[in-house]
């Protein structure tokens, strides 16, 4: 099997398995659904870069190079995935400044393709850590001297830890 048809059959059964996170926004990671889906796609068109954006801490320093993610794409090889929906672990915990840190567990599982009686087995863990942060904008009054505030959220999330089975 050539690379490129390796790619296409990881790409059809990933792509499938991962709608059930019912993913929208390819670019969002505001979810802890959203960045796996950010990872995954970085992982199946190999961007570094992007991969790099999903990932911090341990996943960063173990798999965050161009060895690293030949070394996850390896897991996917030969195998039907599919994910189970990720649950919640610790959080909400409030941090000084009012960020909001909540943090969740995914895993990954396969299902031998090749095989009479396909077994299914758990590929990988993944440690996902979202943080929201509050903030107050400070508007300008327009005219008359008045003037508004602006409460905004944010939320990022992060894979920051990747377990291999």
């Amino acid at each position: 099997m050539t690379l490129s048809s390796r790619i296409s059959s990881i790409a059809v059964l990933l792509l499938a398995s991962f709608a059930s996170f019912g993913f929208t926004d390819c670019e969002d990671r505001r979810t802890p659904q959203g960045v796996v889906q950010v990872a995954y796609e970085a992982l199946l068109y190999n961007n570094l870069a992007k991969f790099q954006l999903s990932v911090t801490g341990d996943a960063l320093k173990t798999y965050g190079s161009t060895e690293g993610m030949k070394t996850l794409n390896a897991k996917f090889k030969g195998v039907k995935i599919s994910t189970q929906e990720e649950k919640q672990v610790s959080g909400p915990t409030k941090l000084k400044g009012g960020d909001i840190i909540n943090e969740y567990s995914a895993e990954i599982h396969g299902t031998d393709k090749n095989m009479q009686n396909p077994k299914t087995y758990r590929l990988m863990t993944l440690a996902i850590t979202c943080k929201t942060h509050k903030r107050t904008i400070h508007n300008a009054g327009r005219g008359r001297g008045t003037a508004a505030m602006t409460k905004r959220t944010e939320t990022n999330c992060d894979i920051s830890q990747i377990t291999l089975d």
